[in-house]
């Protein structure tokens, strides 16, 4: 599954027009060539465009040379019969194809063997399927960046020190770092606890800042979503609101599709989505497992391909709070490994309503001993990409107002 004609063509329409190499440098990867020679070729032809100077046979000899490989490779003569080789580079995307074509076979040639090596003949005909389709698309992501060490990681430094948007809730920002660019944040909970309610005081917290932001609820309609808005203003001081926010119900859309087409044309900084079980993915739905791994392969390629960042809601099902599955069932691996961010809220509603109810007991009979009306609820940090998980926080829930409190 390799075409060592097309690889030689392909590194000869570079060395002679390096325009050409502008036309396919974000879809050629260095180990997409199968020839190590050539992957060493292209590697030094990388390191060349990377230092902004001409790409032609001296050039890219001297990098060569510099790694010590010019004369392993057979000297100016390999690069010569590599130029050589091509009379024009007008053709350099059908080779880049070709190239990219074989190289993509191998990697799932790699997957399927890893599959077939490891499977386990209790599991059930589903779980092997699906451990084969990931092992396969495991391998089409390992993509080798096109770059040298320093030059990957001075561009990680850059991305991570992107100012990330603040919660407004300090428990969470100084947990995950906020909100950052083009990341998926997952809330999962049991039915009743609140999370709607957070959602809107995150959203509520952003208002103030030049945000552009987009609310889909599936679950409520605008006019139960302005009720809490403004029992959230109820207790903060009046503020100007900058944020473009466009509130989305189920009026406006049914399926995945009408919800991927908004966001495209919007092109939100934050879409927030409510919640997730609820977004349909056809008319003839499918199975739940499906259904919720259609809907997060759509999520994931707007993160990907617009820099929008995604905070969605989920079901946690009671026996499996702090496992970070949800009440997707088989579907909840897949919410998890699709989100950067999983974070749980653990509500003891057994001990909440005994303490209500002495509250409300002792306002009735006059005294003074039950008076408190806040809780410490946990938040479950199950997985945070990049940084630190597995922990347990704590904040505050006022069961009066029915809001967390910063």
């Amino acid at each position: 599954m390799y075409s060592l004609e097309a690889e030689r063509s392909l590194l000869g329409c570079f060395l002679l027009e390096e325009t050409s190499l502008k036309e396919v440098l974000d879809y050629i990867g260095v180990n997409d060539f199968y020839d190590k020679d050539h992957q060493e070729t292209y590697r030094a032809i990388l390191a060349v465009k990377q230092r902004e100077e001409n790409v032609d046979m001296v050039t890219v000899g001297g990098e060569l040379q510099k790694r010590g490989l010019l004369d392993v490779l057979g000297g100016a003569v390999f690069l010569a019969e590599l130029q050589n080789e091509v009379p024009v580079a007008t053709h350099v995307k059908h080779y880049a194809q070709i190239v990219k074509h074989n190289s993509m076979l191998r990697r799932m040639k790699r997957g399927l063997e890893r599959s077939l090596m490891c499977i386990d003949p209790t599991l059930n005909y589903q779980d092997i399927r699906t451990r084969v389709a990931n092992n396969v698309l495991l391998e089409e992501k390992m993509v080798e960046r096109s770059y040298d060490f320093h030059s990957v990681y001075n561009q990680w430094v850059i991305e991570s020190e992107k100012e990330a948007i603040k919660t407004g809730f300090g428990v969470l920002d100084n947990a995950f770092g906020g909100m950052k660019i083009g990341k998926v944040i997952v809330l999962a909970a049991e039915s009743g606890v609140g999370k709607t309610t957070l959602l809107c005081q995150i959203i509520h917290n952003l208002l103030s800042q030049k945000i552009k932001m987009d609310f889909y609820s599936l679950e409520m309609r605008d006019w139960e979503i302005f009720n809490i808005f403004n029992r959230i203003r109820a207790g903060v001081e009046d503020q100007m609101y900058a944020s473009e926010l466009h509130i989305f119900d189920s009026r406006h859309f049914k399926q995945i599709d009408d919800l991927m087409y908004q966001m495209k044309i919007r092109r939100p900084q934050i879409a927030f989505i409510d919640y997730l079980l609820i977004i349909r993915v056809s008319e003839n739905q499918g199975h739940i497992y499906q259904r919720v791994v259609e809907v997060c392969d759509k999520l994931q390629e707007i993160t990907r391909t617009q820099d929008t960042t995604i905070f969605i809601l989920s079901q946690v099902s009671n026996d499996t709070k702090r496992s970070g599955f949800t009440q997707e069932g088989k579907g909840g691996g897949e919410i998890k490994q699709m989100a950067d961010i999983f974070f749980s809220i653990l509500a003891k509603k057994e001990d909440e309503a005994i303490e209500q109810k002495a509250y409300h007991d002792g306002k009735a009979g006059g005294m003074s001993g039950f008076e408190s009306h806040v809780f410490n609820r946990q938040i479950y940090l199950a997985k945070n990409r990049g940084g630190r998980d597995n922990m347990f926080l704590d904040i505050k829930y006022d069961f009066l107002t029915g809001l967390y409190l910063y």
